[in-house]
């Protein structure tokens, strides 16, 4: 579905949103950082992947027995991705989340987070996101982070079969 929008970005020094072309305003916020953690529902978008992956990504993920072997294979190549709970099941408890907190230096510098799920199907979705740089949020941000993945697992990589 189309939505035709007189405004599909706007903002202030210190809180953008975006409504259209996502993907790409995620990779060029991306771009100003060196390391990323995030907690993530659905990560399946190679470009955001790949984008994470060069910006030593700690990221915690739903479990999805359903991943792909390419969606696999790019979250090797990140710095690591966690599992919380499954996706799939009744009585099921997971990470619905979508926000990753860039790192400058070791310091938290922005916060995106909105509806948009970071997987290839979202391009043709009626999505949000959010940028923040305000300090306070973006830390406030981190610390969710830090607890989250502190309730994570490692997520068990698949052994080759010989």
């Amino acid at each position: 579905t189309k939505i035709t929008r007189r405004v599909t970005r706007a903002g202030t020094a210190s809180l953008q949103v975006a409504f259209d072309d996502i993907e790409t305003f995620i990779l060029e916020k991306l771009q100003k950082v060196d390391e990323v953690k995030g907690v993530i529902c659905w990560l399946s978008n190679a470009r955001l992947l790949d984008a994470l992956a060069s910006r030593q990504a700690d990221i915690v993920v739903t479990a999805d027995s359903k991943i792909s072997q390419r969606v696999l294979g790019q979250y090797n190549k990140c710095k690591s991705v966690r599992i919380l709970g499954r996706a799939r099941g009744r009585y099921r408890a997971f990470a619905h989340d979508k926000f990753v907190v860039g790192m400058k230096q070791g310091k938290p510098t922005f916060v995106i987070t909105g509806s948009y799920n970071w997987s290839a199907h979202s391009a043709g979705n009626i999505e949000n996101i959010i940028y923040i740089t305000n300090k306070r949020i973006v830390t406030a941000y981190l610390n969710e982070f830090q607890a989250i993945r502190a309730a994570s697992r490692a997520r068990r990589k698949k052994r080759k079969r010989t």
